[in-house]
């Protein structure tokens, strides 16, 4: 990759501007991002995909529920429990990514991505359950308290990994960060997550189409259906969940411009580091006219 193609995250942008980075990154890391998220992500979204649909009651093809080991209640709970750590695991990929990124790595291989996954996995599935918690006791008191916290909250992973911050911390400047820009912070979050939920309650439906064609020449239950019609829709349902973690690094990248959108409008580290790369620039320039 040269540097013309070269996208700046240490640059202040506004709403429009962040949405419209963010496809545009997906578009120019397309192949070496997808490559590193099929590595590191896409066996455990597979093996997640996998036990959630032996878990499925509506998937047990041929066996009775009885006969299946993998449909009782604890599995259902371990089902769901690995669902929510290969998100985080894709959380984990994508502000890895964006870290090495900002860093110089324009030429990224999985290696290169896993060691920031090592470094920053736990504390981020640590943040994630705790930002779930503080968002629930807030709904506790009212809807409005918890959507705030939601939001203000939001920049907390971006600032595990790049300002390497322990949880506190991290909630602290979130919150700090976003003040100012609560509402615009909310657009993006409902854009990019609602986008996300669109396309996956769109890809969801596909199975039901099926079992709706199905029905129209016949008055089968799913257990009932033949093995191929069952097998087909099992491929469907693992399809769409191992899609998901995918599509989780849309509003991976579009908070994280966010997060260097505020820093630098706080801060300035990118226009100094510009500066100083003109500097610098100018300064070898003119040591060679000397010469």
């Amino acid at each position: 990759m040269n540097n013309s193609s070269f996208i700046q995250f240490r640059y202040h942008r506004n709403f429009s501007e962040i949405i419209h980075a963010t496809f545009a990154f997906i578009r120019q890391e397309i192949r070496p991002l997808g490559r590193v998220m099929l590595v590191t992500v896409g066996p455990f979204a597979v093996a997640s995909a996998l036990l959630q649909a032996l878990t499925d009651e509506e998937n047990v093809l041929l066996f009775s529920m009885q006969d299946l080991p993998f449909a009782g209640m604890g599995m259902q709970v371990v089902a769901t429990v690995l669902d929510r750590m290969v998100g985080i695991l894709a959380f984990a990929v994508g502000y890895g990514y964006v870290a090495n990124y900002v860093a110089g790595n324009r030429q990224q291989i999985p290696h290169d991505v896993w060691r920031q996954v090592k470094a920053h996995y736990l504390l981020l599935l640590l943040t994630a359950f705790l930002y779930a918690l503080g968002i629930g006791l807030s709904m506790l008191v009212f809807l409005i308290p918890g959507v705030w916290v939601a939001v203000a909250w939001s920049l907390g992973y971006a600032v595990v990994v790049q300002e390497r911050a322990d949880i506190g911390e991290a909630f602290s400047r979130s919150r700090a960060l976003v003040q100012e820009h609560w509402w615009e912070t909310c657009g993006i979050v409902v854009v990019l997550w609602g986008m996300i939920l669109l396309l996956s309650m769109i890809a969801a439906m596909i199975p039901s189409l099926l079992f709706g064609v199905y029905q129209m020449h016949s008055t089968d239950s799913w257990i009932e259906m033949p093995f191929f019609f069952q097998i087909i829709r099992m491929l469907l349902f693992v399809g769409v969940t191992v899609a998901y973690p995918f599509l989780m690094i849309i509003p991976v990248l579009g908070l994280s411009f966010q997060y260097f959108s505020l820093v630098e409008e706080k801060e300035s580290v990118g226009l100094m580091q510009r500066i100083q790369q003109v500097g610098i620039t100018a300064g070898g320039q003119t040591h060679e006219e000397q010469y």
